[in-house]
């Protein structure tokens, strides 16, 4: 995405809360980012349900779960 927030943001290390937003639309995880920027859990962005799958599989590998999945439900192919 041109200047928005990158879809594949690696897993962050360290917090003990961890949440994935999962939005097909740039402006929304542009937005959501710029509100949860300071908050004090890692926030991870996924474009679309496969990659939203992708990535909390690879957490769950990693034995760094997701606590909370918030997904958009209208979405194409895939959707929440």
């Amino acid at each position: 995405s041109q200047g928005g927030v990158a879809c594949a943001a690696p897993p962050v290390s360290g917090l003990k809360f961890r949440v994935l937003i999962v939005d097909d639309n740039d402006d929304i995880r542009k937005l959501l980012a710029m509100f949860l920027r300071n908050v004090p859990f890692g926030v991870d962005f996924a474009c679309d349900g496969r990659e939203a799958l992708e990535m909390y599989h690879i957490a769950q590998q990693k034995g760094i779960p997701y606590n909370l999945l918030v997904l958009d439900n209208q979405m194409p192919e895939l959707t929440g």
